[in-house]
């Protein structure tokens, strides 16, 4: 069954990494079962499955660190959230002590009481007196998706799966620069890209400070740099540019690249001079559903 994240996360993540913002994740987390689906991706409407007879409302818990499992790269050198594997793959169930209502959707809530929704899709069960609707090891597939042509690697991917889950992630970057490629560095891990010349051109990686306000917002499942980013005046050629990322060392090989933007080449020569409107670097992710 494959489940996606709603806005709320998305934004939430997407602020926790690259502006500095508080997302706490709770170690417990609850399902929740629909007999009318909410939208999923603000979690709003629906009608949730009514109390008694087996089933309490506000959800079934579960713990976020033992029930959920980082895989292998899933979709188009993406990532994948499952609740399957090494760290026990536990299971939710419910028993019915009547006949339920037909279930249409399940939904990951950070709370039993109000709350957040963190993810939810659709899902179909007609469970009769005395049937066990169980959310089995392994049935739970949350996938997100590198594949677009601007937007974040798939190890920030991989960081947003591991927040989700309690799973321990990285640290969203303290300090973070943008670096211009006259060979485009792969969207999925940076690989290959070739960096505009650091020697006698007048060229260094621009940093973006302060990061809480580098960066819009995030709304709408994504974010846009907040104002203009500039670079030296040229003093030499620097090429084609062709692309943009953003990384966490001023100079130098990065620990990580974050997110990748190509874009139509830009010739710069001696007495150019290179920007990024506001606005024009995009960071978005996509689940895979």
């Amino acid at each position: 069954m494959a489940v996606a994240f709603t806005n709320y996360t998305k934004n939430s993540l997407l602020d926790w990494w690259f502006r500095g913002q508080t997302f706490t994740v709770p170690a417990t987390q609850y399902w929740r079962l629909y007999t009318a689906n909410p939208a999923w991706d603000t979690g709003s409407g629906g009608t949730e499955l009514a109390g008694g007879t087996g089933y309490t409302t506000g959800g079934n818990d579960c713990t976020a660190a033992t029930f959920w499992e980082v895989a292998s790269q899933g979709a188009n050198g993406g990532y994948r959230l499952t609740n399957t594997g090494t760290t026990g793959g536990t299971d939710v169930t419910w028993t019915a002590s009547a006949d339920w209502s037909a279930i249409t959707g399940v939904a990951l809530w950070d709370s039993n009481s109000g709350g957040n929704m963190l993810a939810g899709g659709s899902w179909a069960a007609d469970p009769g007196n005395g049937d066990t609707v169980r959310i089995s090891s392994g049935a739970i597939d949350l996938d997100l998706d590198v594949s677009a042509k601007a937007g974040l690697t798939s190890w920030v991917v991989q960081q947003f799966l591991l927040k989700l889950g309690n799973l321990t992630p990285g640290t969203p970057p303290a300090n973070q620069y943008v670096a211009l490629y006259t060979v485009a560095p792969d969207i999925k891990d940076g690989s290959g890209g070739t960096e505009v010349s650091l020697s006698s051109t007048a060229y260094s990686r621009t940093q973006l400070t302060p990061i809480a306000t580098a960066w819009d917002a995030a709304a709408s499942q994504a974010m846009d740099n907040s104002a203009q980013i500039d670079w030296a005046t040229a003093t030499a050629s620097w090429g084609d540019v062709v692309a943009s990322a953003v990384v966490d060392t001023a100079s130098g090989a990065p620990t990580h690249y974050h997110a990748v933007d190509a874009f139509s080449a830009v010739t710069m020569d001696n007495g150019d001079d290179f920007y990024i409107a506001a606005g024009a670097f995009d960071l978005a992710f996509t689940d895979v559903v």
